[in-house]
């Protein structure tokens, strides 16, 4: 069965459409739903006639032409181009993350006897173990930045050894050229006084350490650490140090947890994680249907903070959120055996942690430094383009295929998911999407590079930008309750955004200008920009070109002091790197009258070059004016 393309559903008596190939998702109104039933395999004039009867004929063209300039920036129904199926579909070797776990005592003891002394009699059997680990973590990797994990059970047993590994890492890394970072992962451990809330599931924390700062300090802080209370590991990670990142995972041991997320939120912990698949792997026989629901829940409840501007990470539904704005799907979420291994206290080598109880699975030795390459060959072959069920599957993009421990444990095959499973997982993702869309119809300060499909019938692409902490500037749909100050803004107003377009009219009604300044012509796409605050302070236009890649834009802040301002700068230079990025938009053009010296300055700040003058092109005023055209590759 072929793939859908755009995948209608509903969800909480909300209806969405979602790119099965991109993430882009939609909240439709009537007149969308019903386009987008038969959007893109029915001709448009046969669309047209069958939706006479229900839908005003010009509203129905303009869902149309909204939906074809999505398609034109690549945001929905990117073309299929050989070179990038061939990619999805590579089978990749290259190393990216290795987790170990260091010997220590009686594993201490075995590592002296088959790793022997070392070139340095200072060095215990411990820090060689490492040292190789990091060799061979450098010697695999490709080009992408890698990572180290350090895995300790409890506690941290030997934080000046890990601190140790951690510099040397660092070094070796700079010296190979490759960009790493190191994340000390303490599992299963022990908290006193702990919340019956989170009774019955596991709590893991780790410290993701990046750049040259010494982390030893804090390290020991966090190995003095004794069956300590929730608030003491917070502060203890917090405090980790100049560089330093804290973490808990929550590993549910049954479907009642999202009380349990909460607790962690309210222990002042910032960065929380989900271990999902360690959950299943662990105990294969937990309801899926209903550790779904709980996802559903704890998914529409962190939407809804973010809505109300309380920011915390909350992985994996953060990482999912920024699949959906990237446009960039996510074929295999599961990096286990091709792109990381794990190493036991004894030196074996596994795909990951959750295989290393299984001998089958031993891919390899440190201390023979060898790896049998056939037994890590099936792990190549894992993700939502290699699994023949998930090809079909609209959540593709989103899911990656599944964890390939998850589907041995219920399945008993690596290739094989369990359907129970693959149900929940739709089913919880397509809550994940409509909380999503939560964030937009509540206006969160996220960063809206295009129109978005309200229920006013227009089309959406709601992109949040990566980092949802770095508040400076957001883009917003126009909203039918702002065409009064629209109007006003553009009444009798001399600058370019307004009076060099398409549509310029300068002298018409009220009702005109709000008509116009809500409803934007043909492909042209117009946004509100917002303070943090969600105040409105400017506006934005895009239009695309007839040459792929390229776009005329076009400012207008409506305080002059805004053009000046650094975080106004830095968050429209974020915002059009983002656009960029994932809209494929190469190539920025704008014009500008050559009274408005403040916004010359301003793109000029934030890239642009003047690359012209058209000359008396603006009749304004009984006068004749000189345009200024500026423009950017971004």
């Amino acid at each position: 069965m072929a793939p859908e393309m755009l995948y209608r559903f509903i969800e909480d008596d909300r209806r969405f459409v979602i790119d099965t190939e991109t993430c882009f998702c939609f909240e439709c109104d009537d007149i969308s739903w019903d386009v987008l039933e038969l959007y893109p395999n029915t001709p448009v004039n046969r669309i047209k006639h069958l939706l006479k009867d229900r839908h005003d004929p010009n509203e129905v063209e303009e869902v149309i032409g909204e939906l074809e300039w999505l398609r034109h920036t690549s945001a929905i129904l990117p073309k299929p181009i050989k070179e990038d199926a061939s990619k999805k579909t590579i089978r990749p070797n290259a190393l990216e993350s290795i987790s170990i776990s260091l010997p220590h005592q009686g594993a201490e003891n075995r590592a002296r006897r088959r790793w022997g002394a070392t070139k340095n009699e200072a060095d215990s059997p411990a820090k060689a173990f490492g040292l190789d680990a990091i060799a061979l973590l450098l010697a695999r990797a490709g080009d992408q930045p890698v990572r180290i994990v350090f895995v300790e059970e409890q506690a941290i047993h030997d934080p000046d050894l890990i601190a140790d590994l951690c510099r040397h890492a660092q070094r070796s890394a700079k010296l190979a050229d490759r960009v790493l970072t190191v994340e000390v992962l303490v599992r299963n451990v022990p908290c006193s006084s702990l919340p019956a809330d989170l009774e019955g599931h596991g709590l893991s924390f780790s410290v993701v350490m990046s750049g040259d700062s010494d982390f030893q300090a804090g390290l020991r802080a966090i190995a003095a650490l004794n069956n300590a209370s929730l608030a003491k590991w917070e502060k203890a990670l917090r405090s980790a140090g100049e560089g330093a990142t804290g973490s808990v995972t929550l590993r549910p041991g049954n479907a009642e947890f999202a009380s349990g997320v909460s607790a962690l939120r309210n222990a002042g912990f910032n960065w929380i994680r989900l271990d999902l698949p360690g959950s299943f792997a662990v105990n294969p026989t937990l309801d899926a249907d209903a550790m779904a629901d709980t996802l559903n829940e704890v998914a529409r409840t962190y939407a809804e903070s973010l809505a109300a501007n309380k920011y915390y990470r909350l992985d994996p539904i953060a990482e999912l959120f920024n699949h959906i704005y990237d446009g960039k799907p996510n074929h295999r979420a599961d990096p286990t055996g091709a792109h990381t291994l794990y190493i036991d206290r004894d030196g074996g080598i596994y795909p990951n942690a959750e295989f290393s109880h299984l001998e089958t699975f031993k891919i390899g030795s440190l201390e023979t430094g060898e790896i049998d390459e056939e037994r890590r060959e099936p792990f190549f072959d894992i993700g939502s383009q290699s699994v023949g069920v998930c090809r079909a599957c609209w959540a593709r993009g989103l899911c990656g295929g599944g964890a390939a421990a998850v589907h041995h444990a219920r399945t008993g095959s690596l290739h094989t998911p369990d359907e129970t499973w693959c149900n929940a997982q739709r089913k919880w993702l397509a809550a994940l999407v409509a909380s999503f869309n939560v964030l937009s119809s509540k206006g969160v300060d996220f960063t809206r590079v295009y129109q978005s499909l309200t229920l006013t019938g227009k089309p959406s692409v709601f992109a949040a930008l990566r980092s949802v902490f770095q508040q400076t500037v957001g883009m917003r749909p126009i909203e039918e309750a702002d065409g009064e100050m629209l109007a006003g803004w553009e009444e009798w107003n001399d600058a370019a955004y307004f009076s060099f377009s398409e549509t310029t009219v300068l002298m018409t009604t009220q009702y005109d200008r709000e008509m116009d300044a809500l409803h934007p012509q043909g492909q042209q796409q117009e946004l509100m920009l917002i303070h943090p605050d969600g105040t409105p302070f400017g506006l934005f236009r895009v239009k695309p070109e007839r040459v792929k890649g390229a776009a005329d834009v076009a400012f207008y802040f409506r305080n002059e002091a805004d053009y000046a301002a650094d975080k106004v700068r830095k968050g429209i230079q974020t915002l059009l790197k983002q656009a960029g990025g994932q809209q494929e938009l190469r190539r920025l053009t704008t014009s500008v009258t050559a009274e408005e010296t403040g916004l010359q300055q301003f793109l000029e700040a934030i890239g642009f070059e003047r690359e012209g003058t058209l000359r008396e092109a603006l009749f304004l005023h009984d006068a004749y004016h000189d345009i200024h055209l500026y423009g950017i590759t971004v």
